[in-house]
């Protein structure tokens, strides 16, 4: 089984991460990480810390392999993905290649903060072509602080 988790590099994509994992072992699948970065954030790396697109794009990465590596992944296991484009649409294209199940984060925002940004979630769930899990804000947020204090214990 292939699985892709959808990762924003917010705080609660290590517990995303995590979530993830388990999935993917019981099933001796393949994980695929997908980071979709907008044309804005590359032009603010660009402009506030000088880096180049493609030492952006590698930062992303590692940064993802990192992840990972706190979710017990085996980075040999994962295929990362960072690519420009709007997230929601990443992410569909991304499971029309033979995805089984895509994981992905909620950040919760309800009203008109929804409504003015749209919901990557909600837009991949109405379109997917496989399923999904959307794991709420409020519980990866959760798991990060137990992670953190487990490694700080």
């Amino acid at each position: 089984m292939k699985v892709l988790v959808a990762l924003d590099l917010s705080p609660a994509s290590a517990a995303l991460a995590k979530f993830a994992v388990p999935l993917v072992r019981q099933s001796d699948g393949d994980l695929i990480a997908l980071h979709a970065y907008t044309a804005e954030e590359a032009t603010s790396a660009l402009q506030e810390a000088g880096l180049h697109l493609d030492r952006f794009i590698e930062h992303l990465r590692a940064e993802i392999r990192y992840l990972l590596a706190r979710a017990g992944v085996d980075a040999g296991r994962a295929r990362v993905i960072v690519i420009q484009g709007d997230p929601a649409e990443t992410i569909l294209v991304q499971a029309s290649e033979s995805v089984d199940l895509i994981v992905m984060g909620t950040h919760g925002r309800t009203g008109l903060p929804r409504l003015l940004m749209g919901s990557v979630a909600e837009a991949v769930l109405r379109r997917a072509p496989c399923p999904v899990v959307v794991v709420p804000y409020t519980i990866l947020v959760r798991e990060e602080r137990e992670f953190a204090a487990r490694a700080s214990a």
